[in-house]
């Protein structure tokens, strides 16, 4: 028998195989960005505690399909962590003495990842989804602004380019040929190491020594999804 005519059923197989699957999807999608670990703990006496509370997340994503389940996925992201500034308030007026008050922009991050997606059909246009990539980041610390003592302190943000990696689960719901709904839970982490960054205040300006602060966040995000 010609080998050939043995490739005839297997072509025939995976190309219904891909019809019956969506090639793919492009979608957007907003989420609650909860940091982990050290990155949210709120002890001024943790050498790495991040101070970050609850934040945003906003994400555009998509994945394509080369066979029936499997593909490459991407991810660009970003994270916006507000940091508690009551933690910072306190611990100064305790140094100093007096009432203290206290400014800070977000720890921010974003971020594109690539990696391997696989989709698990439930029913018709309904499916679970399982992510993990990874990829670059740059990370920002916050910039902060302390007024105690009738003096003002100030840091500038700084940034950092650093290594993240992410792994997640989500599902999707179709709501048409081509749209889907979807919610996301994931995990994401990278460990920038910030240089740079600079205190004023008081007639004196001091840079800060290279530190490296741990990110880590479970994000829950809903959207989106045009269906490839």
């Amino acid at each position: 028998m010609d080998k050939k005519a043995l490739l005839v059923p297997f072509v025939m197989v995976m190309a219904m195989g891909l019809s019956a699957q969506d090639k793919g999807y492009l979608s957007v999608a907003l989420g609650y960005a909860v940091p982990m670990g050290v990155f949210g703990d709120n002890d001024i006496t943790v050498e790495e505690a991040g101070l970050a509370r609850e934040g945003l997340l906003l994400e555009i994503a998509g994945a394509y399909h080369f066979v029936p389940k499997f593909g490459l996925a991407f991810s660009i992201r970003g994270v916006a962590n507000p940091v508690d500034v009551q933690v910072l308030a306190n611990n100064a007026a305790a140094s100093w003495g007096g009432t203290a008050r206290v400014e800070a922009q977000p720890w921010s991050a974003s971020s594109f990842l690539l990696g391997g997606s696989a989709i698990f059909p439930l029913s018709e246009g309904n499916g679970l989804e399982l992510r993990a990539m990874a990829g670059s980041a740059m990370a920002n610390t916050p910039e902060l602004k302390i007024d105690v003592g009738g003096t003002t302190f100030r840091e500038l943000s700084v940034d950092s380019f650093t290594f993240t990696y992410l792994i997640g689960a989500g599902f999707r719901f179709a709501v048409g040929r081509k749209i889907a709904l979807f919610g996301n839970l994931d995990y994401q982490a990278m460990n920038p190491r910030f240089e740079g960054a600079v205190v004023t205040g008081g007639g004196l300006s001091e840079e800060l020594p290279p530190f490296e602060q741990p990110m880590s966040w479970m994000n829950l995000s809903f959207g989106l999804a045009l269906r490839l």
